[in-house]
């Protein structure tokens, strides 16, 4: 039996937009019936919009958002909040998928040495921060799912830098690693 044999709980970060738009739509297309699929992303015009868009080419499936971004910072009381307060869709789900595809790659043309602080700290909530509290609260919200797939999309730079994307790169590398000691 596979994941898609059942109805699962699909969660897409970074769905607003790019790939993660175009993701969200081939998932919504593959799911079973009564199945969930969660879109997560920082603008919550676009993330209506594709929700509109999705529920009229999959009408069977259950479509949520959620947008509760601060200061590029992820709200994960209200991200806690969000799942239990549609617990009544998720309770009775065997399976999750979780993709991470939030992420920025930030303004190439400045160099490490020209940003500070608040820049740093802005950038590391947004491209990894966020990802370590999202699989915190997901993964303990679905403790009882007995099959769970958590996908996190990088990218080469995470092995080869470039010097005109130093912060990209150091996120993406602290991503693998994440997930190189994940359980």
């Amino acid at each position: 039996m596979g994941i898609f044999d059942l109805p699962i709980c699909a969660i897409v970060t970074g769905a607003n937009r790019g790939f993660g738009r175009e993701l969200c739509s081939v998932i919504s297309s593959e799911l079973p019936a009564s199945s969930t699929l969660v879109l997560l992303g920082r603008n919550r015009d676009a993330l209506e919009s594709e929700k509109k868009e999705l529920a009229s080419k999959t009408p069977s499936i259950n479509i949520l958002i959620f947008h509760n971004f601060e200061c590029n910072r992820l709200d994960t009381q209200s991200l806690l909040q969000f799942f239990n307060d549609h617990d009544n869709l998720f309770k009775d789900l065997s399976s999750l998928l979780l993709v991470h595809n939030a992420g920025s790659v930030g303004d190439p043309s400045q160099s490490c040495v020209d940003l500070g602080l608040p820049q740093v700290t802005d950038y590391m909530n947004i491209n990894f921060n966020s990802m370590v509290a999202t699989n915190s609260i997901v993964l303990n919200k679905f403790a009882s799912c007995k099959h769970k797939t958590v996908i996190n999309l990088s990218s080469l730079l995470a092995l080869q830098p470039s010097k005109s994307l130093s912060l990209y790169c150091s996120c993406k590398l602290s991503h693998c690693t994440n997930y190189c000691i994940f359980h």
